[in-house]
């Protein structure tokens, strides 16, 4: 690694790798990672972290999909604990034609909306040490509208969740008008099949067996 800090925040993880913050909590969500947390409740990237997200990011520049990565990492990461044990919804949406394209956006909505939400996690843990850290006398002065930031804060996280909610809904009702669609094209064509066969060759063979009449 190109510090020798053992802890990197993720705004130093992303200086060190150029890229967005966001890009970081995609790969976070797409690979499944486990991001630890300190004392405090605020998240840190290791070593061994900071190497899996060059190597991704490599293996991206190099125009490798999210799949192909994914295999490889397995076959070369030798310390597991730094995955979830769970399975990460996007392994299925991943094997299924019908759904991977809506699986892809919802994964990315649902990494957009988590990085909010982590972003406000952390600004209600600042605000609170800001609190604990000021004199008595100051700090019950900036009390009160300290807590009014943190219920804002509380109340735009509940919001995030009814997002996540609307957009679960949408992607839904998005496939679910493109599989009717698909299937009234199915039923369309299968409809002009049968006219044709009625009065063409069906037809026919039926008049040479002697089952209609010339």
């Amino acid at each position: 690694m190109v510090t020798t800090k053992e802890k990197l925040s993720i705004t130093e993880l992303s200086k060190l790798l150029n890229v967005t913050d966001h890009t970081l909590r995609y790969y976070e969500k797409e690979f499944n990672l486990q991001i630890p947390r300190d004392s405090r409740g605020r998240r840190y990237y290791t070593e061994d972290l900071y190497n899996i997200f060059l190597r991704i990011k490599q293996l991206r520049d190099e125009g490798l999909e999210i799949k192909s990565i994914k295999e490889i990492l397995q076959n070369t990461v030798s310390d597991e604990s730094v995955f979830f044990t769970g399975h990460s919804t996007l392994d299925d949406s991943l094997t299924s034609p019908n759904s991977s394209n809506y699986g892809h956006d919802f994964e990315y909505i649902l990494s957009s909306i988590e990085c909010i939400k982590n972003n406000i996690d952390e600004m209600k843990i600042l605000m609170n040490e800001l609190v604990n850290s000021l004199p008595e006398n100051i700090s019950s002065e900036i009390n009160a509208s300290t807590k009014e930031i943190i219920n804002e804060l509380n109340i735009q996280s509940c919001k995030l969740n009814d997002s996540i909610r609307i957009s679960n809904k949408l992607i839904e009702a998005k496939l679910e008008d493109h599989l009717k669609r698909h299937f009234d094209k199915i039923d369309e064509s299968l409809s002009e099949w049968r006219k044709r066969n009625k009065s063409g060759a069906f037809k026919h063979l039926f008049r040479k067996l002697g089952i209609v009449s010339y």
